[in-house]
């Protein structure tokens, strides 16, 4: 029976499934087939587990697709969390864990790599800490001030705006956390990619139009908060930073999602 594993949504959404299709593979012995919108097909370009079925019709049209993959398939798994006039179900306290629970995976949620391909980069001349600064699904309103107060927390640092940078291939990005002492992340496709990687992520996620719309914690995580309580919890990051910069080990984070 051929399966057809759906992810229509963007960037981070594909990554964010990743793990699960590579696990599907590894517990099938088979590569899956996984549908994926035109628009955000590259990111399949760098993984070697899955299938590459395009649907040509817009992101967000979760519906059509769905009808196309019912057509052509025997069995189809909908790890979509988005659509346009589509009532999704929220079934956990983020879109994030809804597509592991519609996998039927949601206890093995933080435990599965994601596996992907990137280029090297060389080495950053000098210290750097990266900041992920432009969503465009959830923008950051303290983008501005969070920058600000990185360039004067850590003048030895240069501090990088990843939205400044464009590359080929955003799976390339990797080899750019691999080089820098930190990266600091809104809710962007940044956050989801950092998982391929070593790098210490201090992430903050959105809140809105609610929590489940932002991704949960993760114990990879060296400092999590949401949007709403940057404001609170600033100097709690400055010190989070500069607590692992120092090489200070401290407990893994907990979260309660």
């Amino acid at each position: 029976m051929e399966t057809c594993l759906i992810c229509l949504g963007k960037t981070g959404d594909v990554l964010n499934v990743l793990p699960i299709v590579h696990h599907w593979s590894i517990l099938n012995k088979k590569k899956p087939t996984m549908m994926v919108s035109k628009q955000y097909s590259d990111i399949l370009d760098r993984v070697d587990y899955a299938y590459r079925v395009i649907y040509e019709g817009h992101w967000s049209d979760l519906s059509g697709a769905l009808k196309l993959a019912k057509q052509k398939f025997n069995s189809t798994i909908c790890l979509a969390t988005y659509g346009e006039k589509f009532d999704i179900e929220h079934r956990t306290s983020s879109f994030v864990l809804d597509a592991y629970e519609r996998a039927g995976l949601l206890p093995l949620y933080d435990t599965l790599p994601l596996h992907i391909r990137w280029e090297p980069r060389a080495p950053f001349k000098r210290p750097t800490i990266l900041f992920a600064d432009h969503s465009q699904s959830s923008p950051f309103l303290y983008k501005q001030e969070m920058y600000a107060l990185l360039k004067s927390e850590f003048p030895q640092h240069q501090i990088m705006l990843l939205s400044d940078v464009l590359l080929p291939h955003v799976a390339d990005f990797a080899g750019w956390y691999e080089q820098a002492d930190a990266l600091v992340t809104v809710e962007t496709m940044h956050m989801h990619l950092s998982a391929a990687t070593r790098t210490p992520v201090f992430a903050l996620a959105t809140d809105k139009p609610s929590k489940w719309h932002g991704s949960p914690c993760s114990k990879r995580f060296a400092w999590y908060c949401r949007y709403g309580e940057f404001a609170a919890r600033r100097g709690e990051l400055i010190e989070a930073i500069k607590d692992r910069l120092a090489g200070v080990k401290k407990p893994e984070i907990l979260c309660l999602n």
